[in-house]
C-alpha cells in the first residue's frame, strides 16, 4: 500500500543513523521548497514496522519504524491504517521527506511518508501464508516441518474472532482485511493469518457471519440473522482439518 502512486524518485538512499536532527536542520536552511527547489525525497529499505496507530479519527496513520537499533516516527497523512495495510512485524521500504516534530519543547526527527512498499521478503512471506491456507482448506499435503498445531482453530480462537467481529460490525467497520483482523486479535489469543482465514471460512459455512471476499484478503463482513445456537464441531471444514492434520 502507498500514500500515492509509487512513481516518486528518491534523491538519495539513507540508513537510519543518517536520518537525524542534523540532517533536518540542514534541510530547513534550504527552505522555502517549491517549484525549482523541490523538497528532497529519501528512501530507506528493509525496515521493520514496530507499531501502527490511527491518528485524527483514523484519517492519518503514525508508524514507528526500526532498523533493529533505533526507532523513527513516520507520519502518513490522509491515509488510514486500513488503507496503508501494513502491520507490526512487516518489513517495508519507505520513501519520505525529513521533518522535525516539536512537542512540549522537545524536537525529534520524523519522516513524512510519500510511499510505502513491502519488501520482496515480506511479499514472499505473505504468499507462503496464503498458499498454506489454500492447501489446508483443500486438504492437500503439507510439507514436513510445518507446525500445523498453531493453525488449527480452538474454541478460544473462534470466540475471540467472533467478539472482535461483532464489535467491528457494530462500529460500521465492515470492510476488513484478513491481516488487519488477525492483528486486532493477536494478544487475546495466538492468532495468525492462516488460522483467521480458516475461521472466516468456518463461520461462513455455519452461517455465523457473512464473509464476502472483495479482493485477495479483503472482505465485507456481516452478522448472519440466525439466532440458533451453532455447534462448530459439525463444520465439515473443521472436521476435515482435524482429520487430515491434527494427528499426522
Amino acid at each position: 500500500a502507498s500514500t500515492e502512486e509509487p512513481t516518486l524518485t528518491a534523491d538519495d538512499e539513507l540508513s537510519f543513523d543518517e536520518v537525524d536532527l542534523t540532517l533536518a536542520d540542514e534541510l530547513m536552511m534550504l527552505e522555502p521548497f517549491g517549484v525549482g527547489n523541490p523538497t528532497p525525497v529519501y528512501i530507506t529499505n528493509s525496515v521493520t514496522v514496530k507499531n501502527v496507530y490511527g491518528v485524527g479519527s483514523n484519517k492519518h496513520t503514525r508508524l514507528t519504524l526500526t532498523d533493529g537499533y533505533s526507532c523513527i516516527t513516520a507520519m502518513c497523512f490522509s491515509v488510514s491504517p486500513e488503507e496503508l495495510d501494513v502491520y507490526a512485524g512487516d518489513l517495508i521500504d519507505v520513501m519520505y521527506n525529513v521533518d522535525v516534530n516539536e512537542f512540549r519543547g522537545e524536537r525529534t526527527v520524523q519522516m513524512i511518508v510519500r510511499a510505502v512498499r513491502k519488501t520482496e521478503a515480506q511479499e514472499k512471506s505473505e504468499n507462503d501464508e496464503y498458499e498454506l491456507y489454500r492447501k489446508m482448506l483443500k486438504g492437500e499435503d503439507i510439507p514436513e516441518g510445518v507446525s500445523l498445531e498453531k493453525y488449527i482453530p480452538s474454541r478460544e480462537d473462534f470466540a475471540a474472532v467472533y467478539r472482535i467481529m461483532r464489535h467491528e460490525i457494530s462500529m460500521k467497520r465492515t470492510d476488513v482485511t484478513a491481516r488487519g483482523v488477525s492483528a486486532l486479535i493477536d494478544g487475546m489469543v495466538d492468532m495468525n493469518y492462516v488460522k483467521l482465514r480458516l475461521i472466516f471460512d468456518i463461520f461462513s459455512e455455519m452461517n455465523i457471519l457473512t464473509v464476502i471476499e472483495t479482493d485477495r484478503d479483503r472482505f465485507t463482513v456481516g452478522l448472519s440473522p440466525s439466532n440458533e445456537k451453532v455447534q462448530l464441531e459439525r463444520s465439515n471444514i473443521l472436521r476435515k482439518l482435524k482429520s487430515k492434520y491434527r494427528y499426522r
